[in-house]
């Protein structure tokens, strides 16, 4: 019985040892381990081989109103892994005892770096941080695709043709020689660095296909920088540049698309310049035929034309509506037409042959896009046939010849011009309202044939009627 009562006495002191533990945790403040991550999936923008990414953040959220204890934050490639991790301004791979306030935030900075392979494809890296608490083990999973990249040939023969291989990248300007050709096939990529374009003072020839674009854009692969301007210097073609074919191209986010000094001349058909800064095609005294083809997005000039030259613009779409706010916004018509812009400027210049718009639009905000600045010759040679413009035809003054079938715009030409999406809407006054002229411009920007019951729609797309409403009405 003595036995007993002495047992009793041990197990109460157990329980009162237990109680006071629990009760000295308590106190002490520290939570079960419960933690919400700001996101559970870190995914790096694709990122070309040997070159860092952007810092990622990720945010480690301590919800309870007690201390969080984390025994351990991990990488689990360790050493090895393509991902970085930054924890309190410290590099490292592994972190242990890390405490975490009551309704306080630990802040972790995530960086990728990807080695160069034989890969020609995106290859996808995969790495994860690895979290250890008293409520068990967490992860966050970081992933990225590594791409290869290829770097520009010389030119030594009369002519280099590029592959589709792997993209390129251009580092520094690229120069394309008198007495030199490059031709740029289907499908090939290429990716500029800050203040880096093309110079052709040979000939340029791009050969893309409706499935298969050329494109040129920034290095900067960031999906948040896609449609920021200025961030490569475009493609100038100097005075020496003749009998360039341009075809199914999309050119981005530069300083300018399209830039053509005096003497220089080229076809572009079905291709795209938006997102620039300065123009989205400058051309100086130059000889120019562009049809199928988008011109959007400008901070400054969508299409300059100066000094002269002859021009003829076919089944082609302006639409200037996106503004730059961090750069100032437009104040300059979308398209302007003058002997010289800048009196200051060693243009030489002469007489305008022809400017001929015909089955176009020229769209945006302002009560006039078009603008014919102290230029005679300018005006005298300028043709609007079947064209839909935002313009003032009055102070255009400009004959009933010169604006043959053209009229005003609606506001209600595109699907939706605040996301850029410059096809025609099913109340666009551009509907209809071309004239069929050749086999040449049958086929639209999207790679559709022209022609809706008999009628032809002005711009680089034609309408193609809503199935998903069609049918919902049936």
């Amino acid at each position: 019985m003595r036995y007993l009562k002495s047992v009793i006495v041990v197990l109460m002191l157990l329980v009162v040892v237990v109680i006071s533990s629990c009760k000295m945790d308590d106190e002490l403040g520290f939570s079960r381990g419960e933690m919400i991550f700001s996101t559970d999936t870190i995914s790096v923008d694709t990122l070309f081989a040997d070159r860092a990414s952007k810092v990622y953040t990720l945010k480690v959220y301590n919800p309870s109103n007690k201390n969080l204890h984390l025994h351990q934050v991990r990488l689990q490639g360790g050493y090895r892994s393509p991902f970085h991790m930054n924890l309190d301004g410290e590099n490292g791979d592994l972190f242990k005892d890390i405490f975490i306030l009551p309704k306080d935030s630990l802040y972790i900075f995530v960086r990728a770096n990807f080695m160069s392979s034989k890969d020609k494809a995106p290859v996808l890296k995969e790495d994860g941080i690895q979290f250890m608490s008293d409520a068990g083990a967490a992860k966050v999973v970081l992933q990225g695709w590594n791409q290869n990249i290829q770097s520009m040939p010389s030119l030594g023969a009369p002519t280099t043709t590029l592959n589709a291989d792997m993209p390129y990248l251009i580092k520094k300007n690229f120069n394309i020689p008198q007495g030199r050709e490059l031709v740029i096939p289907q499908g090939v990529k290429l990716y500029f660095d800050l203040n880096t374009g093309i110079e052709v003072e040979g000939r340029l020839k791009v050969e893309g296909s409706s499935s298969l674009p050329v494109k040129m854009y920034s290095s900067n692969t960031d999906t948040s920088y896609v449609e920021i301007p200025n961030q490569w210097e475009g493609l100038i073609f100097r005075t020496t540049s003749v009998g360039n074919k341009i075809s199914w191209c999309e050119v981005g986010n530069a300083k300018s698309g399209f830039v053509f000094e005096e003497s220089s001349s080229a076809q572009i058909d079905h291709s795209i310049s938006k997102n620039m800064t300065w123009a989205g095609i400058h051309a100086k005294n130059a000889t120019l035929e562009v049809t199928n083809s988008l011109i959007a997005n400008i901070r400054y000039y969508a299409v300059l034309l100066e000094g002269g030259g002859r021009y003829m613009f076919d089944f082609c779409t302006v639409a200037n509506y996106k503004s730059y706010g961090f750069n100032g916004f437009r104040t300059d018509p979308s398209l302007v037409i003058t002997d010289r812009l800048d009196p200051r400027s060693d243009l030489s210049g002469s007489a305008f042959g022809y400017i001929h718009w015909t089955n176009s639009i020229i769209d945006g905000p302002f009560m006039t896009e078009v603008e014919v600045r102290d230029s005679q010759t300018g005006k005298a040679s300028l043709r609007f046939n079947n064209c839909l413009l935002q313009t003032n035809l009055k102070l255009l003054d400009l004959s009933d010849e010169q604006i043959n079938g053209s009229i005003v715009s609606d506001r209600n030409t595109f699907k939706n011009f605040s996301e850029s999406d410059y096809h025609l809407s099913e109340k666009s006054f551009a509907r209809g309202l071309a004239k069929y002229q050749s086999m040449e411009n049958l086929v639209d920007l999207d790679g559709q044939t022209r022609g809706f019951n008999g009628r032809f729609d002005a711009g680089c797309y034609r309408w193609i009627p809503d199935t998903k409403k069609q049918e919902s009405n049936n």
